[in-house]
């Protein structure tokens, strides 16, 4: 993680795609996982805010996956070997 700017109510960071993926395992835990007495008063946020946040996480996780050369090339050859197979897939998921 790298610190772009903080100020009292916001911070901009950059965070590798690992950092994003633990962050979101770590909520994924808290929302659907355990189960937490309390959960708005020790958690700092309703449910619905940290799954709000959750699916913010991996829609980005998702975005950045998108953009990898090798989740493209992937693609390409997947794509490929299903039209030899008569299949034609067009993504994986």
């Amino acid at each position: 993680m790298k610190e772009q700017e903080v100020n009292a109510n916001t911070a901009l960071v950059n965070l590798s795609r690992h950092e994003l993926v633990i962050l979101g395992k770590a909520l994924n835990e808290i929302c659907h996982g355990v189960k937490i007495p309390g959960f708005s008063v020790r958690i700092g946020a309703t449910r619905e805010e940290a799954l709000t946040l959750l699916r913010q996480i991996g829609k980005i996780i998702g975005d950045m996956d998108d953009l990898s050369p090798d989740r493209q090339r992937s693609q390409v050859i997947v794509q490929n070997l299903g039209r030899k197979r008569g299949k034609g897939r067009k993504r994986i998921e």
